[in-house]
């Protein structure tokens, strides 16, 4: 269960990329952008300030991007001086710089000098990008974007006004239930009517996809009638074809759904708004007298956490299912709730269970994120028929995933 010290690191990491911008490194030999590349050394100067990036298709802009890394700003000087504006601060945060071709070289503060690529500048903004970036000596894979702007004498420029879109953007917000879909025109209504799929969208861009009660947090943004989900894991492309206040119609070809996967074809979905009245409640499912085959179970927990001075809002769910009379697996998800990234991780574990005693173990050999060794947990486990609950004892409530409790107690999922 290593999944909150992977997603904490992640997080400190991404704070520190764009706190420390200029000190990406890129291995990509990007091609050269807008602008006079010959003349990127001139439209440079000045004050810039960070109004959004994205980390692998994740975008992050407006209050998240505040919340997260506060005010940036970076001055670059004639010269080839420079200095980075944090929240007012600027003591140790200058740098050197040149430019040769689409190439932005810097050398920060005491450290090693590193290079990004220049994808686009003009006098008004620029973006940089990179790959696979070794950062505070963690390596961080995949795609970093960052764009600015030029502020001049405006500390705080408004973000890029977003496009016109033809769906009510404001008719979205809340939470809607999945009523009907269609895959490839046959209809799946009555296998997604058990998971209990709801979607609730917030203004600020945030949501949650809850799912056989597993929450699943995402950021979304809207294009014309493009509705734009991502959960860190997942993307989910639709297409809104009919909206009103109380009703939205969408189509997505290949969705990859969090918790499913990839649906290939064109799934035609439409939503309800949930007003609380759940046309189709969780029925109360009767005790296990017999073995466990084929049940699945439930754990969320909400807290806080601080890492390297920064403190994170986290929910951590796990997904526990018996699938045969020995094997079974544990999805586990991690999500910092304050800024919409998640991460699930799934271990498949074998098991013991006494239909007499309601007791049983389960065994797991997974790698240490530390070591890279492998390494097997043996967790004892009792089912209490009354309530009807898998009660599992943690043996690191202070370890690896943080503040959890010591009775981990999972809910019982009707089949």
């Amino acid at each position: 269960m290593k999944t909150l010290k992977k997603i904490m690191m992640a997080m400190f990491v991404m704070a520190c990329m764009g706190l420390t911008v200029s000190c990406e490194k890129d291995n990509n030999n990007g091609q050269q952008g807008g602008g006079d590349s010959g003349n990127y050394s001139t439209l440079i100067l000045g004050t810039w300030q960070v109004d959004r990036m994205s980390y692998n298709g994740m975008s992050i802009s407006g209050e998240q991007l505040i919340a997260m890394m506060g005010n940036i700003q970076l001055t670059f000087n004639a010269g080839g001086t420079g200095l980075l504006n944090h929240n007012g601060e600027t003591q140790n945060n200058d740098f050197r710089w040149s430019i040769s071709g689409n190439t932005l070289t810097v050398t920060p503060h005491n450290d090693t000098t590193i290079n990004v690529t220049i994808v686009q500048m003009t006098s008004t903004e620029c973006t940089w990008t990179a790959s696979d970036i070794e950062m505070m000596g963690q390596e961080m894979e995949g795609q970093v974007e960052i764009h600015m702007v030029k502020v001049g004498d405006n500390p705080n420029p408004q973000p890029d006004p977003q496009p016109d879109t033809t769906v009510n953007r404001d008719l979205l917000l809340g939470t809607w239930q999945i009523n009907a879909m269609t895959l490839n025109g046959q209809d799946m209504s009555s296998m997604v009517a058990p998971m209990h799929v709801k979607i609730h969208l917030e203004g600020t861009g945030a949501g949650v996809i809850s799912m056989s009660g597993v929450e699943y947090p995402f950021t979304w943004t809207l294009t014309g009638n493009v509705l734009n989900i991502n959960t860190g894991n997942e993307t989910i492309n639709a297409t809104i074809t009919s909206q009103t206040a109380d009703r939205v119609v969408f189509t997505s070809n290949n969705m990859s759904f969090p918790g499913v996967g990839t649906l290939p074809g064109e799934a035609n979905i439409t939503l309800v708004r949930y007003n609380g009245d759940d046309p189709n409640p969780d029925p109360d499912p009767d005790p296990i007298t017999g073995e466990l085959t084929g049940t699945s179970w439930t754990f969320s927990y909400s807290g806080t956490m601080t890492e390297q001075d920064m403190t994170f809002d986290y929910t951590f769910s796990m997904l526990l299912a018996f699938t045969t009379s020995t094997t079974g697996t544990l999805e586990e998800t991690m999500a910092i709730t304050s800024m919409g990234r998640s991460d699930t991780e799934t271990i498949n574990f074998t098991y013991t269970y006494d239909v007499n005693s309601h007791s049983g173990t389960m065994t797991a050999t997974t790698t240490d994120t530390d070591t890279g060794e492998p390494e097997t947990n043996t967790l004892p486990f009792t089912y209490n028929s009354t309530n009807n609950t898998i009660i599992v004892t943690n043996p690191d409530p202070e370890g690896a995933e943080g503040p959890l409790p010591q009775t981990i107690v999972f809910t019982r999922l009707s089949k």
